[in-house]
């Protein structure tokens, strides 16, 4: 199974909670919806089985541009709690690793419900992403400062039997010339 691990666009300032798809989208600057539009040009090479957002805002626009432009429907994590703690707690070690304890539940459940051949996209932020890529490495979460995750970038983890594999971290080719 493959994995694409995308970082969120770019997001504007929004008030109140948007619920349908294109309410969310105007969530994505307008820099967030070049980079999502980029991202699709990168993914869109071959077809992909499913796209899951974590609940974040920003996440959740971003999966939402990428759904619609490959026309593949787009599901939301279902644990809002251990996301949303991302982004407001990323510097406590505590809570980055029950981040990265639920997300990487999440990556073992999406395991269980995809054939070996899948192809899925997972888009979360940064501080989330990082805690995955630190648990399929077997890094300690306090390495996770030895790289980078980008805005928008595109890491991705191949699933091969017992095997976990980094096939990308942190790519951000497909943004060059945007500015």
């Amino acid at each position: 199974m493959r994995v694409f691990l995308v970082s969120h666009c770019a997001a504007a300032p929004v008030t109140g909670r948007p619920d349908e798809a294109g309410d969310l989208e105007r969530c994505l600057s307008n820099d967030g919806r070049l980079q999502a539009a980029a991202i699709c040009r990168h993914l869109g090479g071959a077809p992909l089985d499913a796209i899951y957002a974590g609940p974040s805002l920003p996440a959740r626009a971003t999966a939402a541009v990428i759904a619609r432009e490959l026309a593949i429907e787009a599901s939301s994590s279902d644990d809002a709690a251990a996301h949303a703690a991302a982004a407001a707690a990323a510097v406590d070690a505590a809570a980055l690793a029950a981040i990265q304890e639920q997300a990487w539940a999440e990556i073992e459940a999406l395991k269980e419900q995809h054939p070996p051949e899948a192809r899925l996209v997972l888009v979360s932020d940064a501080a989330a992403i990082g805690a995955i890529v630190c648990r399929a490495l077997s890094l300690d979460l306090a390495d996770a400062g030895r790289f980078e995750i980008a805005p928008a970038s595109v890491s991705l983890l191949e699933f091969r039997g017992q095997r976990t594999l980094i096939a990308a971290l942190n790519h951000v080719c497909h943004l060059d010339g945007l500015g």
